[in-house]
């Protein structure tokens, strides 16, 4: 099959991947990068040999065991994440070039890439370029990962999308196992930490919330999956699976993850007009949030924003000193960068130099805390209006699928990816979501699902039309 894939490539895609061999070849030589190389290696094989869509399911499965790995090095320094990140972007990469796919099909892809185009400049305002490089690689894997997933939702083969549909969603969800284990475990055996005062089971992967957002990222295709399921057994088990992840977000102490899931629920069952089901829900949701000190504790910094005279009478220190934060940041913008790095970004490392600005801990500078402020901060003027015209994208091909489908998959899915673009708009003004690469992976692959969806209606009706 091998010499068949490679008979059949024009010269011009057989150099390509000349060059791309040379060039990990010299990084092999110089560097002794000999895990990168085994996995390269690996990697091809089961391209060429297998399906790259099975390799696609594979990775999505095992994002957690990659989040597991984070400390652990390959070779030369390198971490194992960043080895198996440059293998996911040159694979695909490679892919889409061989497959000749029109990545500028969609009107989704033109604005992510035309941000990825721009985002470019910052690594030139970074004061470490090789750091900066990796920053921009994350943000790279969010419209690989997308396009992967349209390139199996439309394919043509003996499988129909439903069954390829479902394998991506039961993907994501077997992502969740490890750390639901690791979890259970440090459950069981009382092993925690404490952080803001408040006690953490879920301690697992590069930052403290990682698991939290691997429950948001699985919840979703939960509720899809619940949505189109027939029998009543079926959604029985995915009502109670839901109630269990639920009551696991509960333990784990991450107050953005509850504010999303809530306005999920809520959004999902308004478009479904379940007006009497939204009424129940908020009262048992708010009814719990309640019963948390720590959100008790949100409420109250809220209730403190919106009784203040003015803003700059606020007290910095409120919601976990979100507001100081955004005050430096903000500060920084305004005050110190140049009117280039405004409009195009002050490098994907201005958060050490505004604690070197703030005469602060410079070896673990904070994050913005905030989706917006970080675009800003990093990307400029132009990168956060990018990427929100990607967002506003993403809303129109599922408002688009909803309102002309009459496939009871896709409407169900557009419902939910609609649900899950609101939360995803609102909680993105307290964390810095873009960074969360496990959870960029998952939402990517539902924001895939919907444009897939959208282009297999387009040729319904196309076929539809020509026969008439």
């Amino acid at each position: 099959m091998l010499r068949i894939n490679i008979a059949n490539m024009n010269p011009l895609k057989l150099l390509f991947i000349g060059i791309i061999s040379c060039f990990f070849g010299v990084m092999i030589l110089q560097y002794n990068y000999k895990a990168i190389a085994f996995l390269i290696f690996l990697g091809f094989v089961l391209v060429f040999f297998i399906r790259v869509e099975y390799v696609f399911y594979f990775l999505l499965a095992s994002r957690s065991l990659v989040d597991i790995l984070y400390d652990v090095e390959a070779a030369g320094g390198v971490r194992v994440t960043h080895a198996i990140a440059t293998l996911v972007i040159v694979l695909f990469s490679l892919y889409f070039f061989v497959t000749s796919y029109n990545i500028f099909r969609s009107g989704v892809n033109k604005a992510y890439l035309t941000f990825m185009s721009l985002a470019i400049m910052p690594l030139f305002f970074s004061k470490n370029f090789v750091s900066g490089f990796e920053n921009w690689l994350k943000l790279l894997q969010t419209i690989l990962i997308l396009n992967m997933t349209i390139l199996i939702v439309i394919k043509e083969d003996g499988k129909s999308y439903k069954e390829r549909m479902l394998i991506i969603c039961w993907a994501m969800i077997i992502a969740l196992v490890i750390p639901y284990i690791l979890f259970l475990k440090n459950y069981i055996q009382g092993s925690q930490i404490e952080m803001s005062g408040y006690i953490r089971y879920a301690d697992f992967g590069s930052y403290t919330n990682l698991f939290s957002y691997y429950l948001f990222s699985t919840f979703p295709v939960c509720l899809f999956l619940y949505s189109i399921s027939s029998k009543r057994p079926e959604k029985i088990f995915w009502l109670v699976f839901m109630v269990i992840l639920i009551l696991t977000i509960y333990k784990t102490y991450t107050r953005n993850v509850w504010i999303g899931i809530t306005i999920m629920i809520f959004t999902w069952n308004l478009l479904r007009k379940n007006y009497k089901v939204v009424f129940i829900v908020l009262i048992l949701i708010v009814t719990m949030l309640m019963l948390k000190p720590d959100v008790q504790d949100r409420f109250s910094d809220i209730f403190s924003i919106l009784n203040s005279k003015s803003l700059s009478n606020v007290d910095p220190k409120l919601l976990s000193s979100r507001i100081a934060i955004w005050y430096s940041n903000i500060d920084y913008f305004l005050h110190t960068s140049t009117f280039l790095e405004q409009i195009f970004g002050s490098g994907f490392d201005v958060k050490e130099r505004i604690a070197i600005f703030l005469n602060s801990n410079i070896d673990n500078p904070i994050e913005e805390h905030s989706n917006y402020l970080t675009l800003l901060m990093n990307t400029g003027i132009c990168g956060l209006f990018l990427y929100h015209l990607f967002i506003f994208m993403l809303f129109l091909e599922s408002f688009k699928l909803l309102r002309r489908t009459k496939d009871i998959y896709f409407k169900n899915l557009a419902q939910v990816f609609i649900s899950l673009l609101f939360a995803y708009v609102i909680i993105s003004i307290f964390t810095h979501m873009v960074w969360k690469v496990n959870y960029q992976y998952y939402f990517s692959s539902i924001a895939g699902l919907i444009v897939g969806a959208n282009i297999l209606e387009e040729k319904r009706r196309e076929k539809t039309s020509s026969s008439l």
